[in-house]
């Protein structure tokens, strides 16, 4: 399967993880830095503990959100994105992992594109701080087996 993708799609996906358009020249810079992936189906393939600083996109596909447990958390679908805690790691976020379904393309920001843009920096922490509520919030809703 290729892995190409139009610029179009791409900058739509970057738009929608970073919850904002970038001018053209930033576009421009993050197209070739996205480094696209296509991991194996049922594979963890990303966890807090290992990922490499950066935002990932789901650009097909779907991405199971694991706890520590391995309990599924949600599913994420075309367009949503994780990691971004991997941006703030002076705060001490939940573990989660990422499980890859079938399809599954995902894209990867590095840390060092993201920094470039400080006016999305606020909108980035707090999607981090969502992400560790609701797997806090899962972890303390479980039932101890």
């Amino acid at each position: 399967m290729s892995l190409a993708f139009s610029p179009q799609q791409l900058t739509e996906h970057i738009t929608k993880a970073l919850g904002e358009s970038l001018s053209k020249p930033d576009i421009e810079l993050c197209l070739p830095a996205l480094e696209i992936t296509e991991p194996s189906i049922a594979k963890q393939f990303w966890t807090t503990q290992t990922a490499k600083p950066g935002i990932y996109l789901v650009l097909t596909g779907k991405a199971r959100i694991l706890d520590e447990s391995n309990n599924l958390i949600t599913t994420l679908g075309t367009s949503s994105s994780f990691g971004e805690l991997t941006l703030f790691p002076q705060h001490e976020y939940n573990f989660y992992a990422a499980r890859a379904s079938a399809n599954l393309k995902v894209g990867y920001i590095p840390k060092e594109l993201i920094d470039r843009f400080p006016q999305i920096h606020d909108r980035l922490l707090k999607k981090a701080e969502l992400w560790d509520s609701l797997i806090l919030l899962h972890k303390n809703h479980l039932p101890n087996l």
